[in-house]
């Protein structure tokens, strides 16, 4: 087992400054590459590992990136999840997922679940460089004081970049998806098929997702003169019955 090397020893070692050796720990292209392979060559030898803590204090970055969502077992966000790590590693960060429909301690039971606003806080302890917000609270029709309070205050902290439709009350950074030209598409392949009677399982009322698809898929069964019959079940309650039915 080699012995354990500090930055200052690499420094005498490769007869160069401790600055020098950081800039090369941080990939800088300033430095020529006789020194870069002389400081090289003793970070192998002794197979140096810079802490990711110290690099973290001295660059201000933690490479960890937090990822908030609202049910990790579903698999939208499973594949997404996926994709994020995927891309994150590419540029050496790590990610931490915080799954916001967990309880709190073991002990408390699941009458003391977390709300959303409590899980921006403890992200901040967890010291990461950026936050993605997936869904969950975000996608609410109506969002509470506290939450929008929490979520733009980590704004002010770290970049949050919300993955869903803008709100104006919100500071942060939105990517919008485009869900009216997903469900147009999908009632135009099938009318084409020759499917009149097309049915609509969107997902639970109060969310903006669900408001903004079923107002899609009204107008996309306008469009092609196809009567819209509205059901008031639950997605759950229509799943079931659709499971019965085969």
């Amino acid at each position: 087992m080699k012995e354990k090397i500090t930055i200052q020893e690499i420094a005498r070692l490769s007869g160069v400054s401790v600055s020098t050796v950081s800039r090369v720990l941080n990939n800088s292209p300033s430095v020529s590459k006789e020194k870069r392979k002389r400081i090289q060559d003793v970070i192998d030898k002794y197979q140096y590992t810079p802490s990711v803590f110290a690099r973290g204090m001295v660059n201000r970055q933690t490479k960890n990136i937090g990822v908030i969502l609202p049910d990790i077992s579903n698999p939208y966000f499973v594949s997404l999840v996926a994709e994020i790590q995927k891309c994150a590693l590419e540029q050496f960060y790590s990610t931490i997922v915080f799954n916001t429909l967990l309880a709190g301690p073991e002990s408390a039971g699941t009458k003391n679940r977390l709300a959303e606003e409590d899980y921006l806080r403890i992200i901040l302890e967890k010291q990461v460089d950026g936050v993605l917000v997936l869904g969950g609270e975000i996608d609410k029709e109506d969002l509470s004081d506290r939450y929008v309070q929490a979520l733009n205050q980590l704004h002010k902290q770290i970049p949050v970049l919300v993955i869903g439709s803008k709100r104006e009350e919100l500071d942060c950074l939105f990517v919008e998806r485009d869900l009216k030209k997903g469900v147009t598409t999908l009632v135009t392949h099938l009318t084409a098929l020759g499917h009149r009677q097309i049915g609509f399982i969107g997902g639970e009322e109060g969310v903006k997702i669900t408001t903004s698809r079923v107002a899609a898929f009204r107008n996309a069964m306008n469009n092609f003169r196809i009567l819209f019959v509205k059901n008031g079940s639950s997605c759950r309650i229509i799943m079931y019955q659709l499971v019965m039915m085969h």
